[in-house]
This record gives C-alpha cells, structure tokens and sequence, in this order.
C-alpha cells in the first residue's frame, strides 16, 4: 500500500477508490547515491491540489506505513485542463542549496574523533551545510508555509585515510564536494533517520559492503523466472603480485632548539617488511616469505608472470588486538581478499528484474540496498548483487522494475577482522609450507 502525505496531508491511497485520493502515474524512483525523484499528476479534483508549493512543500513517501522516501517539489507544469504535473528531488538534494568553502583539502582526514568531536572532511561540510540551512519545524495539518529541516549530521562513517592530495573545494555545492569523497572511496551514501527528544534527526551514513552485506533478500531473481535482462562486461587487469601498506600518524616527543619537550605528529609507513611473517592463506593459493614486501600468486606468477600493483591500507586499532603484529595481520588479510577478488574488479553486471510477490507468490517483498540472489544458468552466473535501484508505479505496482547492479571495485581498505579466530588462522599458518609455497 502506497501513500504519498504533503506537509502531513494526505493527498495518495492507492487502496482509496475516490476520486480526491488519486493521482495521475505516481512515479517513484530510488537509486543508490541519489536524492531519487517522485513525479506525478494531480488534478483539480484532488483534495490537495493547492496544497503543494514549489520548494516549500515537504513530502513523503510511504509502503505500508514505512517512510521509503522524503523530499520537496522542484518543478510544476499545468496542462490545459488545468492539471499539474510536479517533480520532486529527493533530501539529498539538500546538499545542493548550500555551497563548499574555497579550500584546499590536500591530505585533509576523511574522518576523524578527536577529544570526543567529529573532525574531517565530510563533518567539515555537513557542519557548513548546517550553518547555512534554515531550521523551521512544520507541525502536521498546518497550513501555513512549509519551511523543512535541511540539516544533517554525520552518522556512521569508518573511512579515517586522508583524501586525496589533490583534493580543493571550488566553492561547489555540498552535494558535488561530498561526492569527491563517495567517489574515492566507493561508498554508498544513505540518510538515517532517528528520534530525539522528539525530534527527527537526519544522519548521513557513508556504508562500506561490509557495512550492509547481511543486508539481503530472501527472494531469488532466477531465469526463466523473474529475470527480465542480463548484461555483463568485462575489462581484464591481470595482477599476481601485491604489496599492502599503510600510512599512521604517529604522535612522538621532539626537543625543540632551547631543549624542551615537544610533541608533534609523525607520517610512518608500514609494510609487511617490517616483521618476519612467513604465511599463507586459508586456501593454499597466496603466500608471504620472511621480510618481503610483497604477497604473490605461485600459480598467476608461473601463467602471467610478476605483475605487482600496490594498495593502500588503513590501520583498524581494534582488529587483532594485544597481537605483536597487529598491523602486519592486516596488511595482510587486505592483500590476500584483494589477490581473491582483482579477477572480478573490473568486471559490471546490470540486471532487471521483477518482484514475485506482486504476482501473488509467497515470497518477501524485495527491499531496496539489500543483496539479492541471482541465477542466470544461460550466463552462468549465480552471485549476490545489491538492489540498487528501483522504479515504482505506484498505480501499477506490478510493473514496477527493479536494478540489481554491482562493479567490482578495487579494495578500499578498512580492515575489520577482530575475531580471535581470525588471528589463529592466520597463527596457524606461519610455518612455512615448503612442499606447497616452495
């Protein structure tokens, strides 16, 4: 059931037969790092037809009671007959009232607490965002003007490396200088909503695939079945050999040239050449030898020979902890899941689907960012892809279409692995297989 409420008024019911709740193709659409958009017609005969207003009204979305989308009215056209034609963006589209700094933001942190404050890129402009955001509460059922809470604050963010030291604001939007950083780090940028104090909250959650990888739908997308399109490019970059490392800040105490203790921040990279580690994976197929830097691939290496790329890795304080090689341990769970996965870094699949449940199975109702099943045995394919986006009809749900999509990117490297299990197997390990690694 879909609802669709302007300023807490309800002006949608597709349950509603009358004419007063109906309007004309409600489309919604929900894409991954994008404000979404909804579009619709509403006639004069409409109980809200003069109730919208260009940038003022606020409205919301709802499946069976459940908020899926909010945001404003941005455009309006009205035909001959005198009805109306609205197209609305979606909160993110916020970010783009308000302007960046003129700045440069060379190996500026993209996040970072200290002394119990957010600092770093992404808290710098959501709090000039906010500064430049009005702050006006519209109860529901009041007729005067709508005037929205634009804020947002920052939420769940574990990406603490630096940005890139090209990095400059340009005086942009907020929206096109966040997007640097959602960028660099391949990220999925959502907005949480949470009650305090009896007021709600936007917080904006930047989510690694750790992040809502158990995130999934029990339904399956199988050919033959509920898979409408299948389309899948490839663009091999072969690599057999790795070098992981990472970058600390490292606080340490200097004298100063009158002979006083000073204490100042220090930039020291880390590779596995720093401790005697001799390992090998879970499944036998990369290995690391003594002080060397590099992890490899024997089979890839005798098929391809040594082709070595480098990836940067951030430190995670709590992943091994009180293990002597804390950070080697890292380095190299980072290298052996990037060896795993590089054959795949390059390769997209976009697939197009539709849910079940509409048809009258018994099944759950598909649930957009959440990973889906999909099984194409013509493609040969059966992997998990998220649901990245989703195109409703509100009127016609049935042919609402569904985008499962996934790039396989290069390792963006937050290390979790604070399983003690973890660090036996890799303990487990350091004795060098010599029939096996050579």
């Amino acid at each position: 059931m879909y609802t669709i409420e302007v300023d807490g008024y309800c002006i949608y019911d597709n349950t509603l037969p009358m004419e007063e709740f109906q309007l004309d193709s409600p489309e919604l659409t929900l894409e991954v790092n994008s404000s979404g958009s909804l579009i619709f017609t509403i006639l004069p005969s409409n109980r809200g037809y003069d109730k919208i207003k260009i940038n003022e009204s606020y409205i919301v979305v709802y499946d069976n009671g459940e908020e899926i989308w909010a945001g404003r009215p941005i455009k309006e056209d009205i035909d001959f007959y005198n009805n109306k034609k609205f197209t609305c963006e979606g909160e993110l589209g916020f970010l783009n009232d308000t302007r960046a700094p003129s700045r440069q933001c060379y190996n500026q942190k993209i996040f970072h607490e200290y002394d119990g404050n957010k600092i770093g890129y992404v808290n710098m402009l959501l709090a000039r965002h906010n500064n430049q955001s009005s702050l006006v509460y519209t109860l529901p059922g009041d007729d005067t003007d709508s005037v929205y809470d634009k804020k947002f604050y920052t939420g769940i963010c574990r990406f603490t490396k630096n940005m890139p030291n090209d990095t400059e604001c340009q005086c942009e939007s907020t929206f096109e200088a966040m997007n640097k950083m959602v960028s660099y780090t391949r990220c999925y940028m959502m907005i949480r909503k949470e009650v305090e104090n009896g007021v709600t909250k936007k917080y904006l959650d930047w989510l690694r695939k750790v992040d809502i990888q158990n995130n999934k739908n029990t339904q399956t997308i199988h050919f033959g079945s509920n898979l409408m399109s299948f389309a899948k490019a490839y663009n091999w970059n072969i690599v057999t050999a790795l070098m992981p490392y990472m970058v600390i800040d490292e606080e340490k105490i200097v004298q100063d040239d009158q002979g006083n203790d000073v204490q100042t921040t220090e930039s020291k990279t880390y590779t596995l050449g720093d401790a005697l580690l001799d390992t090998v994976d879970s499944t036998g197929k990369y290995w690391h030898k003594g002080h060397s830097e590099f992890v490899y691939d024997k089979a890839g290496i005798k098929k391809y020979g040594w082709v070595c790329q480098s990836i940067q890795v951030d430190f995670d304080p709590d992943a091994y902890p009180g293990t002597p090689n804390q950070k080697e341990y890292q380095l190299l769970e980072a290298a052996y899941d990037y060896l795993d996965n590089y054959r795949l870094d390059y390769m997209s699949v976009e697939i197009s689907g539709f849910d079940l449940q509409l048809l009258g199975v018994n099944v759950e109702k598909l649930k957009f960012m959440h990973y889906t099943h999909i099984i194409s045995e013509p493609h040969d394919f059966d992997d998990w892809l998220l649901l990245t986006k989703m195109e409703i009809k509100m009127n016609k749900p049935e042919e609402t279409v569904y985008t499962f999509g996934h790039t396989y990117t290069k390792y963006m490297s937050w290390i979790t692995g604070q399983l003690a299990s973890k660090v036996e197997g890799f303990q487990s390990t350091t004795s060098f297989n010599q029939s096996g690694g050579g």
